[in-house]
């Protein structure tokens, strides 16, 4: 007999809800409170190592830059080989017989679908 698809077939049954009682209702108080405080410490310390390291990182461009200017400005330029320029788009529809992509550049558009 095997029961593993029983809960798809049969809905679970709910557990009777239980009346909370006072201290309860203070446990679960005090749960939040100490939840958000970790939140909030942790956002704290988040955003002061994020300062710090952007601290340290406009320090040693700062050297660099005395150092040497060239390489310095080659830093400031951004590395395009980490991001991909062109994202795919995928679509969840057909094409449309008899469009042609070319047509819709030379009405003005860039192919992508959009308006012009």
């Amino acid at each position: 007999n095997d029961d593993s698809y029983r809960h798809i077939v049969i809905p679970p049954t709910t557990r009777p809800k239980k009346k909370l009682t006072s201290k309860d209702l203070d446990e679960r108080a005090l749960a939040v409170k100490q939840w958000a405080r970790y939140c909030m410490r942790k956002e704290h310390d988040d955003t002061k190592r994020r300062v710090l390291v952007a601290r340290e990182r406009d320090n040693a461009l700062d050297e660099l830059k005395k150092i040497n200017l060239k390489l310095y400005l080659a830093c400031l330029e951004p590395d395009r080989s980490q991001v991909p320029l062109h994202f795919p788009v995928l679509t969840d529809t057909p094409p449309i017989e008899g469009f042609s992509t070319s047509e819709a550049m030379d009405l003005g558009g860039d192919g992508d679908g959009m308006a012009p």
